[in-house]
């Protein structure tokens, strides 16, 4: 049997990035949060998108953070899901 590749419900893109990132959405939810992490887990930024649509894409902006490695965590009504994202200017 054919082992299925894992099906995202986000994509996240560009990464690594200069500071400005997208959040592609595969399905539909509500109440959508996006919050970006530093490793050591201090919130950098938190971000309610509300309800998305499939193909529909929100833009970020982290341009006044210091180069390095985040955590995205992008969760709603019936998504969660972390993303390792680079920033590198």
């Amino acid at each position: 049997a054919e082992i299925e590749e894992e099906k995202r419900d986000i994509i996240l893109y560009p990464n690594p990035t200069s500071g400005a990132f997208n959040v592609g959405f595969v399905r539909e939810s509500d109440d959508v949060d996006v919050m970006v992490y530093s490793t050591n887990g201090q919130l950098i930024m938190s971000e309610r998108v509300g309800a998305v649509m499939p193909g529909m894409d929100c833009e970020f902006n982290l341009d006044g953070v210091a180069n390095g490695a985040y955590i995205v965590k992008v969760s709603g009504e019936n998504m969660n899901e972390t993303f390792r994202l680079l920033v590198v200017k």
